[in-house]
């Protein structure tokens, strides 16, 4: 039966010129809301507005990357460069007679000292000369 309803709406708007009309009931009106104090009737034609959504702090990208950028430079590169200070401080206390091991292993005696390189006594009459830097640990005879 509906079919003939809708069939005649849609032959009666083709006579008339209208344009046809829905097959579906039209959208009923929002529901009045009470207010609670007053007991007024509201209409509220539009939807709720949604609540904002919340902005998770770390799960932003940037502030990542600056976290694991501070931790990167405390556990790393400052402990590496309190080691490079140290070793510099050694070598530049660095004397005569002090026991010195180099990087290659070979253990000696400070013999002689310029601004770049070390002479090391590494046995009787056996002296070889070495960047300072080459020198890893410094053993003072005080």
């Amino acid at each position: 039966m509906n079919a003939n309803i809708i069939l005649a709406q849609i032959e009666g708007a083709a006579t008339t010129g209208e344009a046809p009309a829905a097959a579906t009931p039209a959208a009923q009106p929002a529901a009045p809301a009470k207010d609670a104090k007053s007991g007024t009737v509201q209409t509220t034609d539009k939807p709720a507005a949604q609540p904002a959504e919340e902005t998770n702090f770390l799960g932003s990208p940037l502030v990542m990357f600056l976290i694991i950028g501070v931790l990167f430079y405390f556990l790393l590169i400052r402990p590496q460069r309190k080691q490079q200070k140290e070793q510099q401080a050694r070598l530049n206390a660095l004397k005569v007679g002090d026991s010195v091991i180099t990087n290659a292993g070979i253990h000696g005696e400070v013999r002689k000292i310029d601004e770049r390189t070390v002479d090391v006594q590494i046995a009787k009459d056996v002296t070889i000369t070495l960047e300072k830097a080459a020198i890893i640990n410094v053993k003072s005879k005080d």
